[in-house]
């Protein structure tokens, strides 16, 4: 595939590197690629993250390679200095900012998130099945089987705060919510994942755990749809999981149109309602959900004073720094992307002035701040980490108001714990402002200019606003709600190095009145599971391998056992499995025969018939539709080779249960040829031969079929005139 190891891109290098513990040889080999790759990113955190990681897996090495200066050249590189911009607005004057408007708002209270929650209600399932919105890196079989574990981990942990359950068919005590459940490519690779650990762990029949999956979407359609699926039909019936329209303003405030009350689901097949956290303990699932979710921003600048101004020699003393806050602010009727012009006012210390009503929110705004008056000395102790001279705050408004919703108590209910496994694109305060979002505009007398501000935004369609996550103010989030005399919480986040494009943060919260001794233990023991699953491998990682082996045939450089390896390690992923199948047949093909070869073969038919439990078509439509109709197809002509003759009928059981319809395409006489071939390889004769004889008259130009017609009659000639020969032989001896 590469010819050395520099050819790789950046990503997929830096994924060879952890793989192999940045191995001595490995780095030696790229050295020259990685530091100046490792140049060219403008983030000094991300530079950071790495130098961080290699030195610690330098460590394994010590004792095996001797050291070399190559580490001391790489962490210079690691070093290099963040460069801030000229047209930073800290440079520009008071005088030069926008008069303040009573149609100026912050961003959390303009109409683009109600523009953009009509598109997902209006679009429905074909948001996502249109290509309009990308969901490859959050629905991977990975991450769904990470998260099951993770989900069961949480339930059992809390088993005894639930009132157990032993009757058939007992009412749910355990839930797993999944907010936004948008192409539910996720969701069914969960459910699959999920009750298989559920049934394989005897603790839930034992200790009466009835867990219950609840898929939420703001779409009707969304849900209507997938109801209908033959996919998800037996987890609905066996009672695992339910729908629920969910809008997070109305969780959050309650809809007075029909009286429904802030924190419940309308369970759409149970036809009840679900009082959330009240329940019993939920894990609440989100992908991409956080930054579909009102926020605001602020920027933030490590201003120094003018020694000129203050009286000090530009040559004796040092400069004092004062800390800038502004708030983005736009024009509240704003409902397109088109249409934003950000400008910036100055704010006053929100620890003096609260910016939100609710103190909570605004004490976590504080902490950020707190992180750049470290940087100049103005509190104490200073940051874990530390920050640029400037930096954007993208703070999540609604999203802490749903965590505060979510586990706030609810006149006498009892409060259960809660666990929060979300994934999204990852932003960081620390990054200093890119000149890229810093914009000048000239007012409209043509004399001053005001800056403005371009936002770093995910937004995948013009209707479909939406930020990027800083999970860190989450943590600092989380950290401010465990110091209450009420609430125990604590966090963890994973993040791929050099890579923002999907980070998972975990959380768990859970009231002191109901706290035991030993909840420490168990909230560290939840941390180092989550911690566990992404150690090696990450989603975004699954996203890289499954372009590394789509890329030039890249399957051809690993051996068979790694490439078995890494489909189990992505959870039987399809989309690669679709990838690797040819490739793994290919060298079943090379191997002489033997009792390896057998053993090969088994596997193959094993990791053929655990992907193909992963395949999910999202389009409510019929089963022998053009797209279904090629991927199948394919897939049963593999399980063919493999003579895996029991899962091409199964792969092609819709075509075979409707065999007998009249209104069959021509299109489908390649599937009924397999079917065809399968059948006399298994000796049923006459079926293949009405599927021969199916194919030749959708397509009656085509001489192959017509063919196949005769030997298989020749076939079944042949084989009554072996039954009559045996059946006279037998008579002879008899007489």
């Amino acid at each position: 595939m590469f010819s050395t190891i520099n050819q790789l891109p950046f990503q997929l290098l830096l994924l060879i590197l952890r793989w192999s513990h940045f191995h001595p040889e490995i780095v030696r080999a790229c050295a020259k690629k990685l530091r100046r790759q490792t140049q060219l990113i403008p983030h000094a955190r991300v530079r950071r993250e790495l130098a961080d990681l290699q030195l610690r897996e330098s460590e394994l090495w010590s004792g095996v390679y001797p050291t070399t200066d190559q580490k001391d050249e790489n962490s210079a590189a690691y070093e290099k200095q963040e460069q801030t911009s000229s047209l930073l607005f800290l440079e520009t004057s008071a005088q030069a900012q926008v008069e303040t408007s009573n149609k100026l708002s912050r961003l959390s209270e303009c109409r683009l998130w109600d523009t953009q929650k009509q598109f997902y209600k209006d679009q429905g399932i074909r948001a996502w099945s249109s290509g309009a919105i990308p969901f490859g890196v959050s629905s991977s079989s990975f991450l769904a089987a990470a998260y099951a574990r993770i989900a069961v981990d949480f339930l059992l942990s809390n088993a005894d705060r639930v009132r157990s359950s032993f009757t058939e068919n007992g009412s749910p005590n355990c839930f797993v919510w999944e907010a936004a459940s948008g192409s539910c490519k996720f969701l069914h690779s969960f459910m699959l994942h999920f009750t298989e650990l559920v049934e394989a762990d005897d603790e839930f029949e034992r200790r009466g755990l009835v867990p219950l999956v609840v898929a939420t979407d703001l779409s009707e359609q969304v849900l209507s749809s997938r109801r209908q699926m033959t996919c998800f039909r037996p987890f609905i019936e066996r009672g695992q999981l339910d729908f629920a329209l969910f809008d997070t303003h109305e969780f959050i405030h309650g809809n007075c149109s029909n009286s429904k009350p802030k924190k419940t689901l309308e369970l759409v097949h149970a036809c009840r309602q679900w009082n959330v956290g009240s329940d019993g303990p939920v894990a609440l699932i989100g992908n991409y959900f956080l930054d579909s979710l009102r926020a605001d921003i602020f920027t933030v600048a490590i201003q120094q004073d003018n020694p000129t101004r203050n009286g000090s020699s530009p040559s004796g003393g040092s400069l004092s720094e004062t800390i800038m806050i502004q708030a983005a602010l736009l024009d509240k009727d704003t409902s397109s992307i088109d249409d934003m012009d950000i400008c910036l006012q100055p704010i006053e210390n929100p620890s003096a002035h609260a910016v939100y009503e609710d103190p909570r929110l605004n004490a976590t705004l504080v902490q950020v701040l707190d992180q750049f008056r470290s940087r100049v000395g103005a509190c104490s102790p200073s940051p874990a980490e530390p920050v640029s001279s400037t930096g954007l705050v993208l703070f999540p408004v609604e999203a802490f108001e749903f965590l505060l919703t979510l586990f706030d108590r609810v006149g006498e209910a009892e409060v259960f714990p809660v666990a929060i496994l979300a994934g999204d694109a990852r932003f960081s305060f620390r990054d200093a402002i890119s000149s890229a979002f810093i914009t000048t505009k000239s007012t409209k007398d043509g004399t001053t200019e005001h800056v403005s501000l371009e936002l770093p935004q995910l937004s995948p369609h013009p209707d479909c606003f939406c930020l990027p996550v800083d999970f860190e103010i989450f943590k600092l989030f989380i950290e401010h709600l465990d110091c209450s005399d009420t609430i125990s919480a604590s966090s963890e986040l994973v993040s791929a190095p050099a890579s923002d494009t999907f980070d998972v943060f975990f959380a768990t919260i859970k009231t002191r009145k109901t706290a035991h001794g030993q909840d420490k233990d168990v909230a560290n023991s939840l941390t180092s599971s989550f911690k566990h699953q992404f150690s090696r491998f990450t989603p975004g990682d699954c996203d890289l391998l499954w372009g590394m082996m789509s890329f030039d045939d890249g399957a051809r450089c690993f051996s068979t056992d790694t490439l078995l390896a890494l489909l189990a390690q992505t959870g039987w992923d399809f989309d690669l499995f679709v990838v690797l199948k040819w490739e793994l047949l290919n060298r079943l093909r090379q191997q002489e025969d033997g009792l390896e070869t057998e053993c090969y073969q088994q596997l193959l038919v094993e990791a053929g018939i655990k992907s193909w439990q992963t395949f999910y078509h999202m389009e409510q439509q019929s089963e022998t539709d053009i797209t279904t109709r090629g991927i199948q197809l394919q897939l049963a002509r593999w399980f063919y080779q493999v003579e895996a003759f029991d899962s091409v009928l199964e792969v092609l059981k819709p075509w075979r249960d409707e065999a007998h319809i009249d209104f069959k395409s021509s299109d489908d006489a390649g599937v009924f040829y397999l079917l065809g071939l399968t059948s006399l390889r298994m000796e049923e004769y006459w079926t293949s031969l009405s599927f021969f004889r199916l194919c030749a008259r959708l397509a009656p130009t085509k001489l192959k079929y017509q063919r196949q017609v005769a030997r298989t009659l020749v076939a079944l000639q042949t084989l009554r005139s072996a039954s009559n020969s045996s059946n006279e032989s037998d008579g002879a001896r008899s007489s």
